[in-house]
């Protein structure tokens, strides 16, 4: 996530995504809130996001078509 929001300019999340599992002050904390608010991702549960998970291809594709489409 860290890459397509560097690449949008790392633009300021309006508040931070309350997800369980992410925790405060994280290095991606605003990558992802960012993204979430964005309609790109909305984590792999309403409560979580999953962040030591692996990405896998099909996600990246879908990632990248919610911001470029």
């Amino acid at each position: 996530m860290v890459f397509l929001w560097t690449a949008s300019g790392r633009p300021e999340p309006s508040e931070i995504a309350g997800f369980a599992d992410m925790p405060d002050n994280s290095v991606f904390q605003k990558a992802i809130s960012w993204a979430k608010e964005e309609g790109i991702t909305s984590g792999t549960s309403p409560t979580t996001f999953g962040p030591d998970k692996p990405c896998t291809r099909a996600q990246i594709m879908t990632f990248l078509y919610h911001v470029y489409q």
